[in-house]
Order: C-alpha cells, then structure tokens, then sequence
C-alpha cells in the first residue's frame, strides 16, 4: 500500500526538501491562478466562460481539501466527443495527486480513491456500471459511497469485497471529476456543480491545442509550486474558511472552497465565481419531456436576464437540451417542440406568459415577436436562486456574433443572414 500510495503521490521530493530549506519561491495566489486558467483556456473549449473559472480554483482547492469539512464534486456532461476525457486529463495533470480512472471494477474504483487521497477523475462511470454486470451491487454501493464523499464526516465507509467477503475501512473523502454523456443521479447532483461540455464551433478550433512535451513539463512545474503554495498558505486558508462558513445549505458548503480560494484571487475572481456559482442553481434539464424541458428552458433565459424574450430564443435554448431530431417521425420533418406555434401555445398553457403586447422586432430579415415572462414565472427562478434578478438583457442581447454564440452547435435560422452580413462588412472594412 505505501508502494501504491507514493506512485500517487505528485509532490517530488526535490520541490519537498526546497520547502523544508526554505529555498522555495512561490508567487501570488493570483499569478498561479491566471497560470492555471489560461492552460485550461488552451486546452479545452467549453461553453459556459465562466466555467473556466470553477475549474481553475478547483485546481487550487485539490490542494488544501483537507482544509475544509465539504468540498465540490464536479459533473461533467455532454455528448460523445465533445472534450470530457480531454479535460478530466487535464485536470488530473494539474491537481493534487490527480489520477483518471476508466473502465475498471467498482471495487478497483473504490480502492483507487482510498489510496490516492487526492483529485480523482472518473473518465466514463457509465463504463464503470457496464463493467459491473452482475456485480451491479458493488457499483450502487460505489455510487452510495460517492454520494457522501463530498463531506469529511461522512465519507469513510465499510467496503466489502463481493469475490472474497473481505471487510475494509475506506475513505472516499475528496474533490472528484465525474464524466458522464447521459444525467446524474438525482441525489448525487445535489452535490455537485455541473461543467457542461458541447461540440467545438469550427471557429474555435485555432484556440485550443494539443499539448506535448515542454507543455507537461511547464504543468509539472506549476504543479510543484501549487504542492508549496498550499503548505506555505494553509493556515491562512483554514483561518479564512472559519470566518466565511456562514452555511445556508449544502451548495454554499460545496462552493465554500472556491470562495475562499476566489478571495485570495482577486475581487474580479470572486465576482466571476458567483456569476458562475449562480449559473449552476439553474438545472439542465435530465429528461426528453418537450414540456417539461421547456419549463427549463424558460428558467435558463430568465437567469441570463432575459425577462424580454422571442420565441426563437426559446427554440434555440430547446435545442441545446434535447436532441434536434427528437420527436421527429422523418428525418427531415421539423419536432413539434421546434415549432413558434407550439411553444407560444405551451408558454400559455404553463401560465408562464406576461398578457403585454410588445409587438414585433426586425432581426437579420426575421420579423419576431417579442414576448415577456410574467411575474409568477420570474418569482419562481428568484426562489430557486435565493437572490434577485438585476442583469436585465435586451430581447436580442443572445445574438452578438456567430463566432461566441452560445447556441453556435444549434441549427439557427438567423445564423445565413447574420455570415452574409458579417461577410459584408468584413470586406468593407478591408
């Protein structure tokens, strides 16, 4: 076990004995951080910015976990090819003792986590519960023990062994990266905080890099300073958690970690970290009820501020969480879902709507028909939020530029009109 324990281990005893000589230079919490985040920004596309955020200080904060009684675990979802394996290897690179696991027994997965002490990636738990078959026991009770692992106090549990009856103490205790391609686990994602992953936009794809050698070596020393800036910083940090644990739930004890760290940032951190903590108290729906995903839908917009909104908007937003062709009996027949006419009459019919006529709109040779979300609706995202509305959009504000839309992996009708246009004055300009 010590064998395997130090294999896991990612502080080498060089950047060890500078800190024990006080030879070691580290710099400011805030220079680390921007190290941290512009690797991720290179590295990975996601397409929620402010998500680059919560990974960065979760970096930081897989070094001083123990610090903390409850500390996040992080969902990643999205469809086949759209970056998790890319960015749980990243992540593993980056954090404190930070291993992938992939499709290997419940028991391995269970073992792996009690020894590493450290950041843990779980690159397909779909895989991990295919793999159990009819040891399916042992994957519930992996889930189980995942379920509880988020808390100091409850993460040690009793393993047993399926094959050999053999019982055994083990401690899941730590910040995890789940990857996944279909939901959560109603209870489990009541723990975590969800980083959504899409297919890259074709006009992202000169952003992002395949790292190599000199890269990984930079990693690895940005690695090592993390390893000192943790020990050098630990009794600050603890110190700093004690006065900010003002728990009213468990997503502020989660988010605890990353506050502390964001406070040691910057105030501009800390301002996007709550933009972005705020954002996750909106769900992306988990089912392929066309109604009940438009009450998800109508919730999104609202928390982006879009109290004023079109029905294309809407559509669009659709379309990001159900599949386009969902209710399609013909591949080339349009879903009800994606008609105007049927979500204005289920807009109605959920009581959503404000009776204001605010009448029609040109966009890019499009006349729309601009809408309002009435108070029942606004209140009920207000509740879920537990914070007011005060970044109010304009009903076209989503449309700013086809190359950091967030719906660029949607078919958009605008989208024609707005690259001729672009185009245009492109060649205008030169």
């Amino acid at each position: 076990m010590l064998t395997y324990l130090c294999n896991k281990a990612t502080w080498n005893w060089s950047s060890i004995n500078d800190y024990l000589n006080d030879r070691s230079n580290v710099r400011k919490t805030a220079d680390i951080f921007k190290d941290v985040y512009q690797i991720l920004k290179k590295s990975v596309w996601l397409p929620v910015k402010e998500d680059y955020t919560i990974l960065a200080l979760t970096v930081l904060a897989t070094y001083v976990q123990n610090i903390f009684e409850s500390v996040p675990l992080l969902f990643l979802n999205g469809p086949a090819g759209s970056g998790k394996s890319q960015t749980g290897i990243i992540m593993s690179k980056l954090s404190c003792n930070g291993t992938v696991i992939g499709q290997v027994s419940a028991a391995t997965a269970a073992r792996h986590i009690d020894a590493a002490r450290g950041f843990v990636v779980f690159d397909d738990l779909e895989g991990i519960a295919s793999k159990a078959g009819r040891d399916g026991g042992q994957f519930s009770e992996l889930v189980q023990a995942l379920k509880v692992s988020y808390n100091k106090h409850t993460a040690e549990k009793i393993w047993t062994d399926v094959k050999t009856m053999r019982t055994e103490r083990l401690n899941f205790f730590g910040i995890k990266l789940i990857s996944n391609t279909s939901g959560a686990d109603d209870i489990l994602s009541t723990r975590m905080l969800r980083i959504q992953t899409r297919h890259m936009p074709e006009t992202e794809q000169g952003n992002i890099h395949k790292f190599g050698v000199n890269e990984f070596k930079r990693i690895e020393k940005l690695r090592q300073e993390l390893h000192t800036w943790a020990f050098k910083n630990c009794v600050f940090i603890d110190d700093l958690a004690a006065q900010s644990n003002e728990k009213s739930g468990r997503f502020d004890e989660i988010a605890l970690p990353l506050r502390v760290i964001a406070k040691l940032v910057s105030n501009e951190c800390e301002k996007e970290l709550e933009i972005a903590l705020a954002k996750q108290k909106t769900v992306v729906v988990e089912t392929n009820d066309p109604i009940e995903t438009l009450k998800e839908a109508a919730k999104n917009l609202i928390k982006e501020g879009f109290i004023q909104f079109t029905i294309t908007q809407v559509i669009l937003e659709l379309r990001t969480l159900l599949d386009e062709n969902y209710g399609a009996g013909m591949t080339n027949e349009i879903p009800e879902w994606q008609r105007p006419e049927w979500v204005g009459r289920q807009l109605r019919t959920l009581g959503l709507l404000d009776t204001k006529d605010l009448g029609r709109a040109s966009l890019f040779g499009k006349r729309l028909k601009i809408m309002q979300f009435n108070e029942y609706a606004i209140n009920e995202v207000v509740q879920e939020l537990g914070a007011t509305i005060n970044d109010f959009r304009e009903p076209f504000d989503f449309c700013k530029g086809c190359q950091t839309c967030p719906y660029a992996n949607s078919t958009c009708e605008l989208r024609p009109q707005r690259l001729q246009q672009e185009q245009k004055a492109k060649s205008n300009y030169s």
